[in-house]
Parts: structure tokens; sequence; C-alpha cells
């Protein structure tokens, strides 16, 4: 409920210790911007004298939208029911006795303006049949590296006589694709981490570098860092080549300093198939996953150098109590989007805060939504790709479901295994069976 100005005066704000009125205080209040989305704002109250209660007053456009007492020295305060791409003025007021002491500089935020769902793109297939792309990184859009394995035809048989060809990346240039086989090119890499040109990680159990000259393989196990049991790597995280995390199989977690690699306690057995941070690495999640007891999963989570495991579940489904099965995660600004079988798990990572959206409320199609990728590339745009190529997009007010690989090959026809999206650039790759092959479709949200 909205207060004219004026009727503040004539609200009593009850506070647990109410001040002495003959006891000086500094009353001096403050109003900063925390975060905007397109229907909320998220904004910090604080004071400088913090030894009683006080009271306070928010207006919004001059109408008074919450009124509160505070025992500490700050509170956060989100004000919802906006509209997208409009602005809105802040004034924040001290009040004792309901009565106005000091009010805050005027703030004035605009609120984020939604994205759009409109796609276009065209779809390319890499290879021939048993040929999979796993993995896709668009530096721009003349320069995309997609990985995997890509078997191509060899005419003279002179690769190995069999009249096929082995790569296990490909790279756009902005015209074609050029293949590449990197370290062995016979083995099917999972994922790739791209700093630079001359600087880019790639992993295949282990990880593999190139420096711009030459690919380097750390075969982990070789190097005393694994035991001959444990299981290599898979899916690697980081903001610099001296700081990467690799996660894998049977709770594999390597880190690499930029000269050591170090294994790392993950709190779990179970293979780790996905990994996402914060840019300063404070904080970083993982998936683990489990075939069994209809694919029973876990959410690890990083903070204060240590690995736990913050949630459970031995169920495709949700229960009363949980989110359903896991899949991928990404972090943008506070939250950490984790894609479920039943819909996507907002989990704010510094209040421990909770938002569950059902998968009905995008995909009016199936009940359910397994993904392969979600991507959070800011709150008003976040995208998850289902194992069958779906796209459910959100713009910042709404959802809509695009299938355009289905509509290309038909239904049941392509599965897809990630996505990348970089400014407006957005790229699927997969495999699809008839024709067989890999692809990668790419183009951009209009």
């Amino acid at each position: 409920m909205k207060y004219l100005l004026p009727l503040l005066l004539l609200v009593l704000i009850g506070c647990p210790n109410p001040p002495d009125p003959e006891e000086d205080r500094d009353t001096t209040i403050t109003l900063e911007l925390i975060d905007t989305w397109t229907t909320t704002v998220t904004l910090k109250i604080s004071v400088t004298d913090t030894t009683k209660s006080w009271g306070f007053a928010l207006s919004q456009n001059d109408s008074i939208v919450q009124i509160d007492a505070v025992a500490g020295s700050d509170t956060t305060i989100i004000d919802g029911g906006l509209d997208p791409n409009r602005d809105y003025t802040y004034i924040a007021y001290f009040t004792e006795n309901g009565e106005i002491q000091d009010s805050s500089q005027a703030l004035t935020v605009t609120t984020m303006d939604t994205t759009s769902h409109g796609f276009a793109g065209e779809v390319d297939i890499l290879g021939l049949y048993g040929s999979r792309l796993r993995d896709v990184v668009i530096i721009d859009e003349n320069n995309i590296w997609v990985v995997g394995i890509i078997i191509m035809p060899d005419p003279d048989s002179s690769y190995n006589g069999t009249g096929k060809e082995n790569f296990n990346a490909a790279h756009w240039d902005g015209n074609e694709w050029t293949y590449h086989a990197f370290g062995a090119g016979s083995v099917e890499l999972d994922d790739i981490l791209y700093f630079a040109d001359d600087d880019i990680w790639v992993c295949s159990g282990a990880p593999m570098h190139w420096d711009g000259g030459e690919w380097t393989l750390y075969h982990l196990w070789d190097m005393g860092i694994l035991t001959p049991d444990e299981g290599g790597v898979i899916k690697a995280w980081g903001m610099s080549s001296s700081d990467i995390h690799f996660v894998g199989g049977k709770g594999t977690i390597v880190h690499y300093d930029g000269t050591t690699f170090t294994k790392i306690a993950s709190g779990t057995n179970v293979d780790l198939i996905d990994i996402d941070g914060t840019p300063d690495g404070e904080y970083m999640y993982a998936i683990a996953y489990k075939n069994t007891n209809w694919w029973g999963n876990q959410v690890l989570e990083y903070k204060d150098n240590n690995w736990e495991v913050i949630y459970e579940i031995d169920n495709l489904l949700q229960g009363s109590d949980d989110y359903g099965a896991v899949f991928n995660v990404s972090i943008y600004a506070d939250t950490a989007y984790i894609s479920t079988f039943v819909g996507l798990w907002k989990y704010n990572i510094i209040t421990k805060s909770s938002t569950f959206i059902a998968s009905s409320t995008y995909d009016d199609k199936d009940e359910y939504f397994q993904t392969e990728r979600v991507i959070a590339a800011s709150s008003n745009n976040v995208f998850m790709v289902s194992t069958y190529c779906e796209v459910a997009h959100f713009n910042g007010v709404s959802w809509t479901v695009s299938d355009i690989v289905t509509q290309t090959f038909g239904a049941g026809n392509a599965w897809s295994k990630s996505a990348d999206y970089t400014g407006e650039l957005f790229s699927i790759v997969g495999y699809i069976q008839n024709p067989p092959g890999a692809f990668i479709m790419r183009g951009k949200y209009e």
C-alpha cells in the first residue's frame, strides 16, 4: 500500500526501544541502490547512529511505499510491482515518533527493459554418423569454437585406412568451419574454456592447454594428482589460467593456480557434471549426478575455501521440500540459477533464500523440462536448453519456448549437449540422427 507523503506525520512508527526525545542522536540516513530488475529494485537504507533502534519510511515518486523499524545499522528493501524501463525516484526518511528527522538524497533508478524473444539463426551439420558436439564458446560472430568428436570423410584413407578422419574441435571464422585435432584427435572433448586465442583449455578426462603454439596435456594420474580409481575431469570454470577449478567423475575437483595442480576435497563421490562461479571466485557451485534411483543429484557450494553438499535428492521429481533432480547451474550477480527436472531454482548466494519457477510456467507442452544447459546472462535474459533442443527464454517479464532445431530436423531427431550466449549471439550444439552428424545452431536474439 502507498501512503501520501503528508500523511506520514500521522503514522506512529513502532520501535522496540523508543528513543528518548531529549537525547541527541545522529539522524543522518542514506539510501543506495543494490540492484535493479525489470519489475523490482533492491535498495539499502543505512544510518550513522546505531545505538538504538530507529524508524524509517521510504517514498517512491512522492508516495510512501514502506514504513518500518530497524534494530541494526541498515536494512535491505525490495520494491516490486514496477514497470520495465521506467524511472522511479526514491527518498528514505529517518523518523522518530512519527515525525521526519532527516531525509536522504533523492535516488532515481531505471528498471531494466525486457529483452527480445525473437530469434533468427541457421543450423550447420558437421561430420558424419557418430559425430557429436558437446560444448561451444562464442567470442564474437566471426570467432566460435565447438568441441566434441567430429568424424570427417577421408577419401584416400590416408588418415588410418578407414576412409574416415577424426577431429575433436572446429572453428568458425565468419565464413567457414576449419577442423582441428587437439591432442589425440580421436579423443572426444567434453568442455572448452576460452580466455584468449593463445589461452584455451579443453577437457577430455584430463585437461589440455593451448598457448598459441602447442597443446599441453596434463595427465593427472601420471602426475600423481589423482589415483587410478579416481575419475577424470570433464568441466572447468575459472576467470584466468592462474585460477581454474576442474570437476569430474567420482566427486573429483582439481584446482590449477597457473603452476600447480592440487586435488581438493569435494565432500562427495558422485560424478560432477557442471560448475560455475562468481567473478571474484568467492563462491562456486557444482552439480553432482548419479544415474541411479531416478537420477539422484547433489548441489555443492564453495565458500570460505571449502566445498560442501547443500542439496541432495534421490528422486527425479519434486518432493514436498525440494526442487527435484538438478542438472545445470549458471551464476549472475548474487543468484545461482539451477535448472531442475521440474523447473528453475533461483538460489540467492548471500541470503540463502530460494525462489522456484515451475516448468509449467514456461513450457505448456510438457510438465517436465530436462536441460543440458542454463545460461543466466542477466536477470532479464535467462536461457534453458532442453535435451531435445527446446529453448526456454525469460526476457524479464515473460517466458517463451522455441524449437528452431526441431523445426529443422523434426521432433525426436536432435539432441542438444550445450549452448552459449554472448551479447545478442546464441548457439546450441549437439547431434542429429538423420541426416547423421553433429550440429550447431547459431544466430541472434533480436
